[in-house]
């Protein structure tokens, strides 16, 4: 059985966000737009990861937790990739249109031109080094592992996002702490593997909490006392655990 206090610990920081809503940001400011975006989509794959529990597939929805954070992290430190993130969408709906336009479908023109109007606006900041077509998302290039190593994340990539990867990409190391034969040969499957739960809570919590802390950082809505007493309480929990 997976550990409840950790999970807890998990609400608590959700639970600061019940009324995410009444957060005020310019929706102007691609920053702030990106912040509530990810805040809020955190929250959901914490739900989640509450209704799937005890299966070992909260793996997946943490190892989207953990490229959300870093991401999250990577922005945060050069703020202006938010605009990459939020207006990579006139690339995406352009690339749409040609693939609607390779299959014979029809096209509203008021809708062409302004699909049209706002990749001409935009493309220019995505395109590659040669100049002949766009970036493929709106990384430009950098890959998840790139994000990571550039916050200071390596080993929590190396370690942790490696074994959750492994899950997602049915790795047959995923599957050496759940598998084993029977006398009569046959495969015996353990679908509760406590050691794997509470580790991937622990990375959700992490995930939970940092994105928090940038989000209190930024709108200043006042909650950093409760994080720290939360944070506080989880490291108690998890030194008297060992």
């Amino acid at each position: 059985m997976y550990n409840k206090e950790i999970k807890a610990s998990c609400e608590a920081v959700a639970n600061l966000f019940a009324n995410i809503r009444k957060i005020t940001f310019d929706s102007q400011n691609d920053l702030d737009f990106m912040l509530i975006c990810f805040l809020h989509k955190q929250l959901q794959h914490f739900q989640s990861i509450s209704k799937l529990l005890p299966s070992q597939d909260v793996q997946l929805i943490v190892r989207s937790m953990y490229e959300n954070l870093i991401q999250l992290l990577w922005v945060y430190s050069e703020p202006n990739r938010a605009s990459d993130w939020r207006y990579f969408v006139f690339v995406e709906d352009w690339n749409k249109l040609q693939e609607m336009d390779k299959q014979g479908i029809h096209v509203d023109e008021v809708e062409r031109k302004s699909v049209e109007g706002n990749y001409q606006q935009n493309k220019e900041r995505f395109l590659v080094k040669n100049k002949n077509k766009c970036h493929k998302d709106w990384r430009k290039g950098n890959s998840i592992k790139d994000v990571a190593f550039s916050v200071g994340a390596e080993q929590l990539h190396e370690v942790v996002y490696s074994r959750l990867s492994d899950w997602h990409h049915n790795g047959v190391l995923s599957f050496a702490h759940q598998v084993s034969f029977t006398n009569e040969k046959t495969l015996e499957f353990n679908p509760e593997l406590p050691r794997i739960l509470n580790s991937s809570l622990s990375v959700a919590f992490q995930c939970l909490y940092q994105v928090a802390e940038v989000v209190e950082r930024h709108f200043h809505i006042g909650i950093q006392g409760e994080l720290d007493q939360i944070y506080q309480e989880y490291i108690h929990l998890t030194n008297t655990s060992r």
